[in-house]
């Protein structure tokens, strides 16, 4: 048999009457939100990590940026330069 959501659909509705009757507990709404919260805190984890490798990342894009600038520049950023300061 392959499944599929309508199979699945009508075989609950074939069967309805053979399922218990369930009323969730009284506090099962705490409960839940225990588990919402326990598993939002292992998501959340992963931040201080993705923040550690922005400021790497930030850090090797500024210092490549300044050794390109000592040292790699070519002439003509030379006189974008210079026009530039010409316009201060």
């Amino acid at each position: 048999m392959n499944l599929t959501e309508n199979n699945i659909e009508q075989f609950i509705r074939d069967n309805k009457d053979k399922f218990p009757k369930y009323e969730p507990k009284s506090n099962h709404d705490e409960h839940f939100l225990i588990k919402l919260s326990r598993r939002f805190k292992k998501f959340v984890s992963i931040v201080p990590p993705l923040i550690r490798v922005l400021i790497v990342t930030i850090l090797i894009w500024a210092a490549s940026g300044i050794i390109w600038y000592k040292y790699f520049r070519h002439p003509i950023v030379d006189s974008v330069v210079k026009k530039v300061e010409v316009l201060k």
